[in-house]
């Protein structure tokens, strides 16, 4: 009985080894370093933020005002949302009066796929 149990050990370590031993193998161990080139040479007197701003593509907001990147970002994603939120054969504005139809419209389809459930339904238990 001890020695199945020290064979199972002794699996186990061989299979730990090789797993290990793989795992350490397959490691980066070397890294290359490349030289940052800039794409253009650099206009006279800019900042880092300034290249980093050029190099990102960020343009100053076209407003004159220089609002924040993060505003100006979270406006960009509102009206990408709305507009896939907004139906394009959806009229820009309902009169109060056009509101009242379509919900009448609504109400009679109900009332109608109700009626019909209904039907369905006491027609199932009579055949039962």
């Amino acid at each position: 009985m001890f020695a199945a149990a020290e064979r199972v050990m002794s699996a186990r370590t061989v299979i730990m080894l090789l797993l290990s031993g793989f795992c350490l193998s397959s490691c980066v161990t070397r890294t290359e370093r490349l030289p940052y080139r800039r794409y253009a040479p650099p206009p006279e007197n800019e900042s880092i933020l300034d290249e980093l701003r050029r190099e990102f593509g960020w343009q100053p907001s076209s407003d004159g005002q220089g609002a924040p990147f993060y505003k100006r970002a979270a406006q960009g994603i509102t009206s990408t949302v709305s507009g896939w939120l907004r139906s394009d054969d959806a009229p820009a504005a309902m009169t109060q009066e056009e509101r009242e139809h379509l919900r009448q419209e609504f109400e009679q389809q109900r009332q109608e796929a109700l009626r019909r459930l209904r039907e369905r339904q006491a027609q199932e238990r009579a055949e039962d």
